[in-house]
């Protein structure tokens, strides 16, 4: 999660403004792509996305700790996050649903409170200072650890790992879920929820071109944009296509209408 960009030698103005109209179409088309100067491509990208202090780029541990101190992160307690949080246990319970659960990203554990009591917790985050403010949230035999997820490796299979609005502040999104799918039990699951931008959808498209889903859904936020989620089995599991794709829409009125198409896993 670190960040890790280099600037490159373009003036700062030039970066901020020249940048701002080709970032989008970065992520639609070229994001992940091999092509001559992709590097240096991705390089100012970068440089941009830290000169702009956008929320969905990688951060270091200082900047998380910051935030964390000054508060900014305590609108993940807003009631509007709630739908997220329901959905991604309701995806938990279905997939897994007891057993070890690693939550990465975890922040200060606020996930904790919406888990059964009695499942087996374990969260990570680069971020001492969430860490810290998110131990009154455990429960006996709970673990929360500072630590870059992106080196990090658990000393044991788990049955579910959450990568919970984390996955594009990785420098290395795509090698990082690999990775940690390699850490799942066999019968284990691993849950993305990504809040959509153009950097995110593109993880996104690129994830489901080289891993079978077994479920995604997508989960409107009242601030406006939406959250999407992603099932996918441990690596090596029999998956087959893609078993359940759910869009959730909020009408008019207020209510929740939901589409599902659905084949045995």
């Amino acid at each position: 999660m670190a960040t890790g960009s280099t600037p490159p030698s373009l003036p700062k103005r030039i970066l901020r403004k020249g940048f701002r109209p080709l970032y989008p179409l970065y992520y639609r088309y070229l994001w992940g792509r091999t092509f001559p100067g992709h590097g240096a491509l991705r390089r100012w990208v970068r440089a941009w996305e830290d000169l702009s202090t956008r929320g969905d780029a990688p951060q270091s541990a200082e900047a998380w700790d910051q935030q964390y101190r000054q508060g900014e992160w305590d609108l993940l307690q807003d009631t509007a996050e709630i739908p997220r949080y329901e959905r991604l246990v309701e995806l938990w319970r279905r997939h897994a649903g007891a057993g070890s659960l690693l939550d990465i990203g975890a922040g200060d554990a606020v996930l904790r409170p919406y888990l059964p009591t009695a499942a087996r917790y374990l969260g990570v985050d680069l971020s001492a200072a969430a860490v810290e403010r998110g131990q009154s949230r455990l429960q006996p035999g709970d673990r929360l650890l500072a630590a870059d997820a992106e080196r990090w490796q658990p000393d044991e299979a788990l049955d579910a790992i959450v990568l919970n609005e984390c996955v594009y502040y990785f420098e290395d999104p795509i090698e990082t879920v690999e990775r940690f799918r390699g850490e799942l039990a066999a019968e284990g699951v691993l849950i993305v929820s990504m809040f959509e931008t153009p950097r995110s959808q593109a993880i996104r498209r690129r994830l489901l071109e080289v891993l079978p889903a077994l479920e995604q859904t997508v989960v409107p936020a009242d601030r406006g944009g939406s959250w999407w989620m992603g099932v996918f089995a441990a690596r090596g599991a029999s998956s087959g296509e893609v078993s359940r794709i759910e869009a959730v829409d909020r009408g008019a009125a207020g209510g929740t209408a939901t589409a599902t198409v659905s084949a045995s896993r």
